[in-house]
């Protein structure tokens, strides 16, 4: 859009028979729910956050409040009736610390790394492995870690940690932790933003 606007004339090839990539949208059949098949979440969902400011400037939203907020609260399901027990909560609760302390040391790692071209091809899954084997000492406690690692890092950026560059993966802005969803379905967005434009589907 910003191109097209200074006068750059613009074809945008898509790979797919539809617009927006990792952005699917569809409706809950035979109502006009969306249901998102594909990104869900606005992370850091305030006024300087430039994905909010789109919402703005496309009329999605007049104001932050607009956006249905997130309480987030993870738990590890257990029993047949998907209930939760209170050993179970507090186990999530101390892998998540165990998680930070994994994360946090990886990270420390990283900057090091940074230093050393032959730790390029380092990956976050990798690390993770060998931090949880170094300061946890327990296949337990690191079985719970790799599954807070997964809520937390594989849903966020659609691939395994094993993917992810140890050394680039988080570089990212980073503007709080207020998640929100947006109501309408990010499709209405993908259309706004693709009006007028010369797009070849595949």
């Amino acid at each position: 859009q910003i191109l097209t606007k200074s006068g750059k004339k613009v074809i945008i090839l898509e790979a797919r028979e539809r617009i927006g990539g990792r952005v699917n949208t569809v409706k809950l059949e035979g109502t006009s729910i969306p249901v998102e098949h594909g990104a869900q979440f606005i992370h850091g969902a305030v006024d300087k956050n430039p994905f909010v400011k789109i919402l703005k400037a496309a009329g999605k939203i007049r104001k932050t409040k607009d956006l249905r907020r997130i309480d987030w609260d993870g738990i590890i399901f257990a029993g047949d009736g998907g209930g939760t027990t209170k050993e179970a909560e507090d186990a999530y609760d101390d892998a998540e610390k165990d998680f930070e302390t994994v994360l946090k040391a990886a990270r420390k790692f990283a900057k090091k790394a940074k230093k050393d071209p032959g730790q390029e091809s380092m990956s976050l899954g990798g690390s993770l492995d060998s931090f949880c084997s170094q300061l946890l000492k327990c296949e337990a406690r690191s079985n719970l870690v790799r599954k807070v690692a997964n809520l937390e890092i594989t849903g966020d950026y659609a691939t395994d940690s094993n993917n992810l560059s140890l050394l680039y993966w988080d570089q990212d802005d980073w503007f709080g932790e207020k998640d929100a969803v947006f109501p309408a379905g990010f499709n209405t967005l993908i259309t706004w933003l693709g009006d007028k434009l010369d797009i070849r589907m595949s």
